[in-house]
């Protein structure tokens, strides 16, 4: 059984999370690789210190003629970053009624990220289980600015509109350090002090665009960036999952030694 695309392969890899899996969706759940700061999304948000927004993500799949769409709650601070997911409301070819319902009566249906570039590490958390896993960061190094993207050349592509704002639209090419390229689309709301409302990257044959809707340009609460207080610490999300599982299923199984 092909591991569902929680928050898929492309999904934001080029714009600010780099993710694969998350679960195979039935008793036994398994583990992929987790969220971590693409630098490429430091770069386009850089002078922004922090800022709040709600998304609207859609991943476009040209291989198999598939849509996904999630929504999420959005927070950046200085380099980290909080993604906020019910996965019980993402539409997905993936995603099945009765795994939706499994997530939420075992309490994973929400769903929040937390990156944390300063410490090196990304905290997975559930609201539902009062638990979260710390994992080490992937896609930029601890102290790492947006300059790990390298060059930026900026191609004008006009005016066009989008989420309801007057865009400058633009096409941006980054020579990474390593010698790649990588292309992606932004959309400047020229009424938001040219906040990049929309953004669009293409990862093999997924197209992914990210819509920011409600957006505050205030930095949020740096509590906020922080695993919530009270919450049951796990070295991995596997572990989490088999203990809480296990918690549910009336096993009592006590958590494995960290």
């Amino acid at each position: 059984m092909n591991t569902p695309r929680f928050l898929l392969v492309s999904l934001l890899s080029a714009l600010c999370l780099s993710a694969s899996a998350l679960a195979q969706g039935a008793p036994g759940m398994g583990v992929g690789s987790v969220p971590g700061v693409d630098p490429l999304f430091l770069k386009i948000f850089s002078k922004y210190q922090g800022f709040s927004a709600n998304t609207s993500i859609s991943v476009v799949e040209t291989g198999r003629n598939t849509t996904t769409t999630l929504e999420s709650g959005f927070e950046f601070l200085g380099g980290k970053l909080r993604v906020d997911m019910d996965l019980s409301k993402m539409k997905s070819p993936d995603l099945p009624a009765e795994t939706v319902m499994q997530l939420q009566a075992m309490g994973m249906a929400q769903m929040i990220i937390l990156s944390r570039p300063d410490k090196g590490l990304t905290y997975v958390v559930y609201p539902g289980l009062k638990a979260y896993a710390e994992l080490p960061l992937t896609g930029i190094k601890p102290g790492s600015s947006e300059e790990a993207a390298g060059k930026c050349e900026s191609t004008d592509l006009g005016q066009e509109s989008a989420g309801g704002h007057p865009c400058a639209k633009k096409k941006l090419v980054f020579t990474m350090d390593d010698g790649k390229k990588r292309e992606m689309l932004v959309w400047l709301a020229t009424d938001m002090k040219d906040f990049p409302i929309q953004v669009q990257g293409q990862e093999a044959q997924a197209f992914a665009t990210i819509l920011f809707k409600n957006v505050k340009l205030e930095a949020p609460a740096a509590s906020r960036l922080d695993p919530p207080s009270g919450y049951t610490l796990y070295k991995n999300v596997q572990q989490m999952m088999q203990t809480e599982m296990m918690k549910k299923m009336g096993g009592g199984m006590p958590a494995m030694p960290e």
